[in-house]
């Protein structure tokens, strides 16, 4: 979107696919269930995937309810 948004990667250092769905991101310790991240969300073995932390939840499932800076 010619947009430069902040975002968070996750590596998965294994062989084998993880799951990550169910699990939660936040930017406030006070609220650690802030986004839950979406059922089914996967990182292949050495792979990598990023969450857009742009409070856009409404341009896909991997943006997140907040922002950090």
């Amino acid at each position: 979107s010619g947009q430069f948004d902040p975002w968070v990667e996750i590596y998965n250092a294994g062989d084998t696919p993880i799951d990550l769905g169910g699990m939660y991101l936040t930017n406030d310790y006070g609220m650690p269930t802030k986004w839950q991240i979406p059922a089914g969300t996967q990182i292949c073995g050495s792979g990598h995937l990023l969450f857009w932390t742009d409070d856009s939840v409404s341009e896909g499932p991997l943006h997140t309810n907040f922002e950090i800076g």
